[in-house]
């Protein structure tokens, strides 16, 4: 689908043809697609906000795109899941976002801004944590040691010592042991960097990946939107 074709598309009273011409612009990642990643966030309709938000991953380096993120993370009128999933795609929630070793700028520094407001820094801390260990996390996470609380400096340090934390499920003990696992309370697992055992689990999708496969892996486990049910 051409950028032309995704902007008329965008245009259409059919929310399935929207959300179409949203998974073309990421599949495609054209950098003029951005232009149909902003119609997107800026739909009338949840369910293609959230998959504009899951689309963006490829334009995190383009600064308009990341302003609307941003901003929809900011906007108290705003749906709450759509806010915590604005929040998610901000801080590379999405598989390979910095699998390259280095978060896009404007992306690193949305999260920045968000980082210093109190309301926010808890929340951006959680999705750092989770990422991959860019030098731009890096410094971010040291902020978090530098100035924050002392839990948010002990979250901080233990994801610069070699863990990341993953929501796990019912991990089995055998697992948790060779993953060199530690609990973070609920479903929450601290695991080593370099464990295989935790790769392979994302791998076979039985913990959600923030660094492993590529593709759309968002259907698993979607909860219906008010929006699905009335249309």
């Amino acid at each position: 689908m051409t950028n032309k074709e995704g902007l008329e598309a965008m245009k259409s009273q059919d929310r399935n043809m929207r959300v179409r011409a949203l998974r073309a612009a990421f599949s495609e990642a054209n950098p003029e697609d951005a232009d149909v990643i902003l119609a997107g966030l800026g739909d009338s309709k949840r369910r293609v906000k959230e998959v504009a938000l899951k689309s963006s991953k490829p334009f995190l380096g383009d600064r308009r795109v990341v302003e609307r993120i941003a901003a929809m993370v900011e906007d108290e009128t705003e749906y709450h899941r759509i806010r915590d999933k604005a929040l998610f795609a901000l801080g590379g929630g999405f598989p390979k976002v910095n699998e390259a070793g280095q978060m896009p700028e404007p992306a690193i520094s949305a999260l920045k801004s968000l980082a210093a407001v109190d309301k926010y820094r808890g929340a951006v801390l959680g999705r750092l944590v989770r990422m991959g260990l860019t030098p731009e996390v890096e410094a971010l996470l040291h902020e978090y040691v530098r100035s924050g609380s002392k839990d948010e400096a002990v979250a901080a340090t233990r994801a610069l010592c070699g863990y990341r934390l993953v929501n796990w499920g019912k991990a089995k003990p055998a697992d948790i042991a060779a993953a060199g696992a530690v609990h973070a309370g609920g479903v929450d697992y601290w695991i080593r960097r370099d464990s295989t055992v935790g790769a392979a689990l994302e791998k076979a999708g039985i913990i959600p990946s923030t660094a492993g496969h590529s593709g759309w892996p968002w259907s698993r486990g979607r909860e219906r939107s008010l929006d699905d049910a009335k249309e």
